[in-house]
């Protein structure tokens, strides 16, 4: 088994895939990098640099059919081992939780998001309404937004955020990052009263567990 380098470094020629689709790829390429000569050997690590440069302004992209050359290629480059580490458009599937486990925090933040691959791309469009695609969404994004104003967005997208926040806390994030890991937890909602009304985050902690207790309704601005 050749390591991700090794992968890499191969050209398109070595991936032996069909006459059609390694036409398919070289173009691919020559498309998003004119300058460069058609006649010099292309490695797979530019292929990938072409494909998610193509990509990357079409929010569309993951929920739209592939044509047979792209296909063959993601699942030639997945049979050699690539993960979605390697290249985002690979399936969440290639990257096991302990490989996730073996990244920090401070890697993470500057992670997009679908490398959790707890979020589906038309979730991830939420936050990404003010930014151009959906790759560009980093974890850093979920834990930076204000959760006030995510709270009415919970039922609708309540299953991913539930299996995005599992993951991160498992990856080591806590509630006192903020962000996503507060939406719908009685802390963000401690906080949200804390702020609301003036109140120690010590008073608002109580009013929500008493509320909570006594079956009392929240209803979120």
């Amino acid at each position: 088994m050749k390591t991700n380098s090794e992968v890499l470094a191969l050209t398109v020629e070595d991936l032996g895939l069909s006459a059609g689709t390694t036409r398919w790829i070289r173009n691919l390429v020559l498309e998003q990098y004119p300058q460069q000569n058609a006649d010099e050997p292309i490695f797979v690590s530019e292929v990938i640099a072409a494909y998610e440069k193509r990509e990357s302004g079409d929010r569309y992209s993951f929920s739209r059919r592939k044509i047979p050359s792209e296909t063959r290629l993601i699942k030639k480059l997945t049979e050699l081992g690539l993960t979605r580490f390697d290249f985002l458009y690979l399936s969440p599937e290639t990257v096991t939780q302990k490989e996730q486990k073996a990244r920090t925090k401070e890697e993470w933040l500057k992670m997009p998001v679908l490398l959790l691959g707890t979020m589906k791309p038309n979730t991830i469009e939420y936050f990404a309404r003010y930014r151009e695609s959906v790759t560009d969404i980093q974890v850093h994004h979920l834990l930076g937004e204000n959760h006030r104003i995510r709270t009415g967005h919970v039922k609708k997208f309540k299953k991913s955020f539930a299996a995005t926040r599992a993951l991160l806390k498992k990856l080591g994030f806590t509630t006192k990052d903020g962000g996503i890991m507060l939406i719908g937890t009685l802390e963000g909602q401690a906080q949200e009263l804390a702020l609301k009304y003036s109140l120690p985050m010590r008073t608002a902690r109580t009013v929500v567990r008493i509320a909570k207790q006594e079956g009392w309704r929240y209803v979120a601005d």
